[in-house]
């Protein structure tokens, strides 16, 4: 009978954890997700494009609970998401002056413009092509 016990007691516990580290994930994730719409806005802003008009954004914000946060966070120092040579292609892409449809746009295509944008503008401030 306590062997019994002593096993129902690890399965439990096992599906504790597994459900705390599920919650951990979740989030981890809502933050990332929340640190990245926050960069997006605050890029937007900067390139003088109103957030409000990207779908994207909309979106997040009518999924979010709370309200956004209406001051931009800081510059964000580096983007890490560029590991991917799709996203980096897509950057190029829009670096070089492509256009985006801001009401059609993913959050990952509006991410790839404001770095494309944001990188072909410092150039052109710093008098590169």
């Amino acid at each position: 009978m306590r062997r019994g016990r002593e096993k129902r007691l690890l399965r439990l516990t096992a599906a504790f954890h597994d459900a705390a580290e599920a919650a951990r994930q979740q989030r981890k994730a809502a933050e990332f997700r929340g640190a990245l719409i926050a960069a997006v806005r605050y890029s937007l802003i900067q390139l003088g494009v109103d957030p409000s008009t990207v779908a994207a954004i909309r979106r997040h914000d009518a999924e979010t609970v709370a309200p956004p946060d209406p001051r931009p966070p800081p510059p964000p120092r580096r983007y890490g998401l560029l590991s991917d040579p799709r996203i980096e292609a897509m950057t190029q892409r829009y670096r070089d002056g492509d256009t985006i449809d801001f009401a059609q746009a993913s959050l990952v295509q509006v991410l790839a413009w404001c770095i494309g944008r944001t990188a072909a503008k410092a150039a052109s401030d710093a008098g590169g092509p």
